[in-house]
C-alpha cells in the first residue's frame, strides 16, 4: 500500500508523541520495515525525504559509485537511505552489474529509434546501386 504524504507525516507526528511503534504499525497498516524506512528517512532528509520522486535519471559515474560503496562493505539500506534513493532500485543495478559487469548499467531500455526518413532513402539508393 502506497502511503500520501499525510500519511508520513501523520506517522513522524506519533513516532515523536512518543507512541509505541507496535501500536503505529497497527494503526496505519504498515510494516516495520517501512515504518523504520519512514523515520530514517525523515530524520536524514526532514519533511523533504517523505516526498516520492518520479522519474529520475542517473548518470553511469553515480550508478558506478553506488556499486563501489555496496562492493566495499556498506548496506545497500544505508546506502538508499542516505541518498533518497529506493532500495529496489539500488538492487536493480547491482543486479545488473553482477550479471553484466559495468557494461549492464550502461545499456539503453526500450525500443530502439526509428531511422529517418531521408536516410532510410539513401540507404535503398544504396542497395539499389550495388545490384
Amino acid at each position: 500500500m502506497k502511503l500520501k504524504l499525510e500519511d508520513k507525516i501523520n506517522i513522524i507526528k506519533l513516532i515523536e508523541e512518543n507512541e509505541t511503534k507496535k501500536n503505529i504499525m497497527n494503526l496505519c497498516n504498515i510494516s516495520k520495515s517501512r515504518l523504520n524506512t519512514i523515520y530514517s528517512l525523515y530524520k536524514i532528509h526532514g519533511y523533504q525525504g517523505l516526498v516520492r520522486k518520479h522519474n529520475n535519471k542517473y548518470s553511469y559515474d553515480f550508478k558506478i559509485q553506488i556499486i563501489k560503496e555496496i562492493k566495499n562493505g556498506e548496506p545497500m539500506n544505508k546506502i538508499a537511505n542516505k541518498l533518497n534513493i529506493n532500495v529496489g532500485l539500488i538492487y536493480s543495478w547491482f543486479k545488473k552489474y553482477s550479471n553484466l559487469d559495468y557494461n549492464g548499467l550502461n545499456r539503453k531500455q526500450g525500443r530502439p529509434r526509428k531511422m529517418k526518413f531521408e536516410y532510410q532513402k539513401k540507404i535503398k539508393m544504396i542497395y539499389v546501386k550495388c545490384k
